[in-house]
């Protein structure tokens, strides 16, 4: 044998004596979840529980590290669609045992925050999902919403249990919580819901009756590939499997074989193919036996018996349809409930102010939020529980200061009415006369971006930047430079009297803001499928029985004048003063929506006559001391 060959020979045999050291140093190295805590129970349990018709739920089990023998601890539920907990790989046993990952930097971040602060935490694979049987024709099904009313129960039979029991999640695992609350309203002791979707279809998926198709595509790719057990492909994943496997079977020999067996029964949701036939609110999705209002928060509250459970919402501005539905929340449910809603990301990651910087940092910042919200958690649940108010707080775009409310809009605000009028004016005289109306074609190249408010849910920052290009494309009316700082609060209320060449059509309209320099700032929008329209003004409250249904149906007539009421999304915002106000309209965005009609190019007529008048009315104050 060569020198060379010895070597090489030497190398490889270090080699293999390094791989086996490393290995039984995995294999000999606790992850924190299986450490026993001073009562004798593992830290982390992960198990099936039997539902009423005999199907198995997984869930995971997280006790404070130092929970002592017969103490009765508060537990909180978390439900989620995208996976309890990770099957953690011998990569991250091996940086344990080497001392490169510590036992709390192993147990989720809110887990080791919840437990810390006293409480058990049970994590739910819901229905159909992750390591849970059975069948999942909708997301947030009744069945869904009545397993978790039984893991409630089961939680509150277990000798480590107090009894009382509340929720925290955020988005989805929000929506879970809300529906049962509605569904069962004395049962949550206290809850955290934050960034969550209180109308689902009206607030992000089909908002006015506009299909969002880029968010339902990449939402059903990704369920696809949760529900598959799809962790990543390529060699790159060889090395990733060394920490993370997929989703975490249960505790115990069979748990890898029940997994598989889960997986391998489960039908995934046709998210993107119900939601594409889906035009109005009463329409049923994929064969389910439900509708979009039936899986929806603000179709389900029972105002005769609404929840008890006081709760903490976080809402954002420009996430998509959060702040209305959080609004609209506030006002149909009277239980005790602090709302706080800023320039918010979906989740709280990112300021999305857009008189701001766009890297600008958000404040508070997410840990500083969830600090929030443990200690509202633990108020709640203290031994002499502080109340719970029931209050509205918020930071307005443009604004630094919070400022508070409990009734919304806020009681000191003024309606303000601007009238669309010739030459892209707006102005505050309502027309008396004829006046020749608008002609606008058309332009479906027209969008707000891809990182706009639609955007939001995939857990993106929003950013919209200066839009006097984009509203090149537009039909546009700007007032007079305002000689006062305005700050608008609620949900502006636009009329537009429109004649299109087309029966099929859709109005996106967009309030902005012009500096003195020219700079366009957006602020908020409405969205109208033509066919969606109603005689009367939508509000905050739920959407109504009638609004969007397949029966009321109205097509334009082509020609013929229509009369197109719209409800803007709720905002916040403070104007300075030489600042113009604007509205900006147009037919089409195609950064995420589906196109209305799907060919052809119509051509808007937009009246502005006393007969036919075009309006926006704004709920504002003239802000002190400018």
């Amino acid at each position: 044998m060569s020198r060379t060959q010895k070597t090489f020979l030497v190398f490889g045999v270090m080699a293999i004596l390094a791989v086996l050291t490393l290995v039984g140093i995995g294999l000999f190295s606790e992850l924190p979840g299986e450490k026993l805590t001073p009562s004798g129970i593992a830290r982390n349990q992960s198990l099936h529980v039997q539902m009423r018709d005999d199907v198995l739920i997984a869930i995971d089990v997280w006790l404070p590290e130092g929970h002592a023998k017969r103490e009765e601890v508060p537990a909180l539920i978390n439900p989620t669609r995208f996976w309890r907990a990770l099957e953690l790989g011998m990569g991250v046993r091996i940086q344990i045992g080497l001392g490169m990952v510590n036992d709390r930097e192993a147990v989720p971040p809110r887990v080791q925050r919840l437990n810390e602060a006293g409480f058990a935490v049970v994590v739910v694979d819901t229905r159909g999902s992750g390591a849970s049987f059975g069948e999942r024709p909708i997301e947030w099904s009744p069945d869904e919403i009545e397993d978790l009313r039984e893991v409630t129960e089961w939680i509150q039979s277990q000798p480590w249990s107090d009894g009382r029991v509340g929720g925290y999640g955020a988005a989805y695992e929000a929506n879970a919580l809300e529906l049962l609350m509605e569904s069962h309203p004395d049962l949550l002791h206290a809850a955290a819901i934050e960034f969550h979707d209180y109308d689902p279809q009206g607030g992000l998926l089909q908002p006015g009756g506009v299909f969002n198709r880029a968010l339902a595509e990449l939402q059903d790719e990704f369920l696809k590939r949760r529900d598959e057990n799809w962790i990543c492909e390529g060699l790159q994943c060889l090395l990733v499997r060394l920490f993370i496997k997929g989703v975490k079977p249960v505790d115990g020999d069979e748990g890898a074989a029940l997994l598989e067996q889960a997986l391998a029964a489960r039908q995934p949701v046709p998210w993107l193919k119900g939601l594409e036939a889906i035009e109005f609110r009463d329409d049923e999705f994929a064969e389910s036996g439900y509708t979009l209002a039936d899986i929806s928060p603000a179709h389900r509250l029972d105002s005769k018996k609404p929840p008890t459970t006081p709760v903490l919402i976080r809402a954002g501005w420009l996430d998509a349809g959060a702040a209305r539905g959080a609004l609209a929340r506030f006002e149909a449910s009277p239980q005790p409930q602090e709302l706080w809603i800023a320039p918010f990301s979906r989740l709280g990651g990112f300021d999305t102010d857009p008189f701001e910087a766009a890297d600008r940092q958000i404040e508070p910042t997410p840990e500083e939020q969830f600090a929030y919200t443990v200690e509202f958690l633990e108020k709640r649940f203290a031994e002499n529980p502080e109340p719970a108010r029931r209050i509205i707080r918020y930071r307005p775009l443009g604004g630094e200061a919070w400022l508070e409310t409990d009734v919304w809009p806020p009681s000191d605000l003024e309606l303000r009415t601007l009238f669309l009028a010739d030459e892209n004016q707006l102005v505050a005289e309502e027309p008396t006369g004829s006046v020749d109306p608008d002609e606008y074609v058309v332009d479906f190249t027209t969008t707000t971006g891809a990182e706009n408010r639609w955007s939001s849910p995939l857990g993106l920052d929003i950013v919209y930047r200066d839009r006097t290009v984009d509203d090149k494309k537009l039909s546009i009316h700007t007032s007079e430079p305002l000689e006062k700082a305005l700050q608008i609060t609620g949900e502006p209320l636009l009329t537009v009297s429109l004649a299109s060449t087309t029966a099929e059509g859709a109005l996106h309209a967009y309030l902005e803001a012009v500096s003195p320099s020219g700079k366009v700032v957006y602020l908020t929008e409405g969205i109208l499928r033509f066919d969606w329209r109603t005689d009367s003004p939508l509000g905050n409250a739920a959407p109504s029985d009638s609004e969007g249904r397949r029966a009321d149906a109205a097509p334009l007539k082509p020609g013929a004048v229509a009369t197109l009421r719209v409800s803007m999304f709720a905002t916040a915002a403070e104007i300075p003063a030489g600042y113009r106000i604007r509205v900006a309209l147009a037919g089409h965005d195609a950064s995420v929506f589906d196109r209305y009609p799907k060919e052809g190019d119509p051509v808007w007529t937009i009246y502005n006559s006393a007969t036919h008048p075009s309006k926006i009315v704004l709920p504002v104050k003239t802000v002190s001391g400018e």
